[in-house]
Formats: structure tokens, sequence, C-alpha cells
């Protein structure tokens, strides 16, 4: 059983996680800047756009990290983390079922649903929950930092390979 955990962007405007509403720069370039305030008078395509992955209703990561797409095995976990309304949660979790797609450099995942969760924002990321993963982590620097700096250190800014008892660690939390 291997896990992996990689951050995820949501639309902080919604109680409930909704996949993240970015920015469309002024030359009509793709950011990974959240839109932030009132959609009015915006139009999807031109002002913003909205990340494509997770898709827990589907179950697909399809877009984002491609290097990760492509090492991730069917059987393994991949943990969703976001930062929402200033803090970081843990919101969900795809048990990947099959990777499929016609370029094996840039394939799809696949999750089982029935095997894959979504909370939402009911874990809020705690410095027992990063030590559990990381056992580098440092409980001084959550004091002397922001905890979301300390989080993005210790969990990797895009993704990090999780332990087996990590891995276990982390199923536990979503079965509360």
């Amino acid at each position: 059983m291997v896990g992996i955990i990689t951050p995820c962007f949501s639309d902080q405007n919604k109680s409930t996680f909704e996949r993240g509403i970015m920015r469309i720069s002024a030359n009509g370039k793709r950011t990974n800047d959240p839109f932030l305030g009132s959609l009015a008078k915006k139009k999807e395509g031109v002002n913003y756009y909205i990340k494509k992955d997770p898709d827990f209703k589907n179950g697909t990561y399809s877009v984002c990290h491609q290097g990760l797409r492509r090492v991730i095995r069917p059987g393994d976990y991949l943990f969703f983390r976001t930062l929402w309304r200033g803090r970081q949660y843990l919101i969900g979790y795809f048990f990947i079922k099959e990777k499929s797609g016609s370029d094996p450099k840039n394939p799809v995942l696949v999750a089982d649903l029935k095997k894959s969760k979504l909370v939402h924002f009911s874990i809020p990321i705690t410095s027992k929950i990063v030590k559990k993963i990381n056992p580098k982590f440092s409980e001084e620097k959550f004091k002397t930092r922001h905890p979301n700096q300390v989080i993005n250190e210790f969990l990797g800014r895009y993704s990090t390979r999780l332990s087996y008892q990590a891995t276990k660690y982390l199923l536990s939390l979503f079965q509360n």
C-alpha cells in the first residue's frame, strides 16, 4: 500500500469542497493564482478557469502534476490537502483503480469511487498529523513560522510519497 499526498486548490467561497477558481492573466495565460472575489461580470475562460483536479464526481485526476500521475500505480492512495480560508485541511483521497489515456507520459488516474472518500473541510491539518507523516517535523517551526509555511515544508509543495505507516494513519483519520 503506497500513499502520496498532494495539494489542490479549493473554491474559497464554498462551504464544501469545490475545485478552485483560478485567475487568467491579462495576456490570457492561465495562472495558479486563486481568483478571489465576486464572479459577477466575469467570464469563465476569459477572466477565470476552474481547476480540473481532483474531480471527485467522476473520480479522475487528469491534468495536474503530470510527474505524479506517471509514478502512481493502481492500488495506490492519492490524498488531497487544500488551503481553505487561511487553514490547511485534508479533504479526501482517491484509491487508484486504473490509469487510462493514450499517452503513457500523461495518464489519467481513475479512482474507485467506492474506495475513495471526500470529507470536505472536516480534518484540519495539525502539527500532530504533520509529525505522523514526516518524522523530521519540527514543533519549534510551528511556533515561530506561519503554519501553512511549515505544512508546505514538511508535506511538500507538490507531492510527497508516504510511508506505509503514514498511509495507514491517514486512512484511519478518514474513518472517524
